[in-house]
Formats: C-alpha cells, sequence, structure tokens
C-alpha cells in the first residue's frame, strides 16, 4: 500500500515537471531550452549529490 502511494506520487511529480516545463516552453517564447534544461539537471545533480555526501 506504501509503495502504490509513493509511485503515484511519483508518477503526478513527474507530470507536473512535464507540464511547468511545457508552460515555460508556452509563455516565455525567447526562453533558451538548452539553458533552462542545463539548469534543471544541475539542480536535479546538486541535490543528489548533497544527499550522497551527507
Amino acid at each position: 500500500m506504501l509503495m502504490k502511494a509513493h509511485f503515484k506520487a511519483e508518477a503526478v511529480k513527474f507530470m507536473l515537471t512535464v507540464l511547468m516545463f511545457g508552460a515555460s516552453l508556452v509563455f516565455f517564447k525567447d526562453l533558451s531550452v538548452v539553458g533552462l534544461l542545463a539548469g534543471f539537471f544541475a539542480t536535479v545533480s546538486g541535490y543528489w549529490l548533497g544527499l550522497l555526501i551527507k
């Protein structure tokens, strides 16, 4: 039961992330897609690296 709730929450988080990326690409026409994705991956990598070091 706990794992089912966890997977559902992860699916919702993934879908919200995709929707937010889509919304940012629609509403900000002059947005650098490479810069946006690089910043996202740098942030996520830093988060996971911080968890591994701790």
